[in-house]
């Protein structure tokens, strides 16, 4: 059950359980509080009955040992964070929650249904990637992300600037590293894959990078197309018309959109550091991607994969990791 607390534990707040930019300041982490003030003049947006200012009190199920700081998620920066009332959301309550948009975020948003990529006509596909291209070059306003020397030595964490599909980039990357316990490096469990946190954690994240396209871009019906690859034997969107081809080295084809994209945590990849590079932007490496080449992963699910996966009735089954048996959670990861 450990493994199930530890991978649940953020699955619903984590995409917002990062570093508003206004809450990495001296004077908020001196505090431990991050209650920003909202345009009311109130933390929280109090007076407008939005959110209010409250501390976060650790859970009866806390589990002594474990000395990372994103579990228990926002103890190991702040003791005070805002929550939301209702429909508005974000870490100052000044955004609506999913779904909602409008002023008073009273409004639902229309549903659109999310459309196959190959189905997008050229311009709406040009439109797209270009969304992406903007959203790869534009810093985030809101949000920084934190890079360390040692993770071990708080004195050597420094919070940086990140555009805002590196910060998506990097939300994944950082629940990715190994947990610590008692000062050791944990690899059995992370914050985002091998557990029941798998399908909401990434959704969650899908949907962050969605609404900060939407904010940067105008678009509020700009919303990210999937690929169906059941029917397909290969990787037939591994051209330079949609996510590039590459080159058997695996770099991306000089005529693709992301020909000239580099990666912010990739390389260095050491388990007492967070995204070393990020400091030194021109170490970043090159985008390198090499479709089928895992030995583990050298092929694409088929249509019956996908068949037999839904079959099981149980979301998740003990011990609620890789070794799960009749888990539609970890046949959806392909480890059944």
């Amino acid at each position: 059950m450990l493994a199930v607390f530890l991978l649940l534990v953020l699955c619903t707040g984590t995409t917002y359980s990062q570093y508003p930019r206004i809450c990495t300041t001296p004077e908020a982490l001196q505090s431990r509080t991050c209650c920003p003030v909202w345009k009311d003049g109130s933390v929280c947006g109090s007076k407008s009955h939005r959110g209010l200012c409250l501390p976060w009190v650790k859970p009866n199920s806390y589990i002594s040992g474990y000395n990372d700081e994103r579990l228990y998620w926002p103890i190991g920066y702040y003791d005070y964070t805002c929550e939301c009332l209702g429909t508005y959301g974000g870490f100052d309550c000044g955004d609506c929650a999913y779904g909602y948009h409008g002023d008073d975020c009273q409004h639902r948003q229309k549903p659109l249904p999310r459309r196959e990529i190959r189905d997008l006509s050229f311009v709406e596909r040009k439109r797209f990637f270009s969304y992406l291209a903007l959203a790869k070059i534009t810093k985030s306003k809101d949000y920084v992300i934190l890079y360390t020397g040692n993770r071990f030595h708080q004195n050597t964490y420094q919070f940086l600037d990140a555009t805002i599909y590196d910060l998506a980039s990097w939300i994944h990357y950082y629940s990715m590293k190994p947990v610590i316990e008692n000062n050791t490096f944990d690899y059995s469990v992370n914050y985002a894959h091998q557990g029941p946190a798998f399908p909401g954690w990434h959704r969650l994240l899908l949907l962050f990078l969605e609404k900060q396209i939407q904010i940067l871009s105008g678009d509020e019906d700009f919303r990210i197309p999937y690929y169906d690859w059941s029917k397909d034997k290969n990787c037939t969107i591994c051209d330079d018309d949609f996510v590039g081809s590459s080159d058997p080295d695996g770099n991306v084809g000089k005529l693709s959109h992301f020909s000239s994209w580099k990666v912010i945590c990739s390389g260095f990849n050491y388990e007492d550091a967070y995204c070393r590079v990020a400091a030194h932007p021109h170490q970043m490496e090159t985008l390198l991607r090499k479709p089928g080449a895992d030995p583990n992963s050298n092929n694409i699910p088929t249509e019956e994969d996908v068949k037999n996966t839904l079959k099981f009735t149980a979301f998740d089954t003990e011990p609620f990791t890789r070794k799960s048996k009749q888990s539609f959670r970890n046949a959806l990861e392909g480890t059944t």
